[in-house]
């Protein structure tokens, strides 16, 4: 199973029910797996580095953006 941005990021956040299901999938026959867009992603921190560098947010995944204060969202 592929494991999504916002999946770390929810887990990062304590979501309970992500850590719940977490759980359950690692007990589970199928293996996680973290693509590599995700760590980049996680390690580039796009909303840290936009507030850093005063930048705009080029994105069409808006829902997740609006969760950082203070970064500007353009979307497509």
């Amino acid at each position: 199973m592929i494991v999504d941005t916002s999946y770390i990021l929810d887990l990062l956040d304590g979501d309970r029910e992500a850590f719940e299901t977490g759980q359950e999938l690692v007990a589970g026959p199928t293996p996680l797996k973290v693509p590599t867009m995700t760590i980049v992603e996680l390690f580039v921190g796009y909303g840290a580095t936009a507030n850093q560098l005063d930048e705009p947010v080029l994105t069409r995944n808006v829902e997740d953006f609006e969760r950082i204060d203070g970064v500007e969202i353009t979307t497509y």
